[in-house]
């Protein structure tokens, strides 16, 4: 999932840490249940599975 422009441009006005454009489709990654933590600053998204 790609962000559109004025996506990004809210995040960057509002200075919220945003991970783009990910390596791997997080979505297929996660399931029900699953912690999720995301470091956007290094650009690290991490899936613990319960």
């Amino acid at each position: 999932m790609l962000l559109t422009d004025e996506e990004k441009i809210m995040f960057i006005a509002t200075e919220i840490p945003t991970v783009d454009r990910p390596e791997k489709n997080v979505f297929d990654l996660i399931k029900i249940g699953d912690y999720v933590g995301v470091d956007a600053t290094a650009g690290i998204i991490e899936v613990v599975g319960k």
